[in-house]
């Protein structure tokens, strides 16, 4: 169960998450918060959830990193320059403490895959311009173990949906009658 599951933009993150107040750059986020309710602290971890989570109840977990954290700056934050880089501890004790290690090794890829498809595209325009058939026949190798990345990534997605199924209320594993073994 994510944390998202709680979510509602009327309700205060740390009302609905409290022990999130007690933990390293959490519990720095919080008390630094001088906002009436702890309201700007409360959008900035319900933001980081959404960039984050790669459950079901994440409806934008399909969306590309950086169009998500544009979205999420623009029309939840509602700061189009709101600086990620600033809660990069945030985000990262996010990973170490909420994700299960299925979760984690799932965003990890993504992050991956993403920032490999982007950085391949650049390249690739750059050697069409410049017309460096050396160049280009190297980026088609790399864009030929493509298949291949994507065969491991289908494991790790396999194993993640696996772990999702195990879990049920409070992300504990399902007995064996909630899961519908007996």
């Amino acid at each position: 169960m994510s944390v998202l599951s709680e979510f509602d933009e009327r309700k205060n993150f740390w009302q609905v998450n409290p022990q999130f107040k007690l933990l390293g750059p959490f519990k720095d986020l919080y008390k630094k918060d001088r906002s009436r309710g702890k309201k700007n602290s409360s959008r900035i971890m319900w933001a980081i959830a959404f960039r984050i989570d790669p459950s079901d109840e994440n409806k934008f977990r399909n969306i590309s990193d950086q169009k998500k954290e544009e979205l999420i700056s623009k029309d939840f934050i509602k700061d189009s320059k709101f600086d990620w880089s600033n809660y990069d501890d945030h985000m990262q004790f996010y990973k170490d403490v909420v994700l299960t290690q299925a979760e984690k090794s799932l965003v990890s890829w993504n992050e991956t895959m993403s920032l490999r498809d982007r950085e391949l595209k650049s390249f690739y325009k750059d050697a069409l311009k410049q017309r460096d058939i050396g160049l280009i026949s190297e980026l088609d190798k790399i864009l030929s173990n493509t298949a291949k990345l994507y065969t491991d990534y289908q494991k790790i997605k396999k194993d993640f949906d696996e772990d999702q199924d195990k879990r049920g209320a409070g992300n504990k594993i399902k007995s064996l009658t909630d899961s519908g073994e007996i």
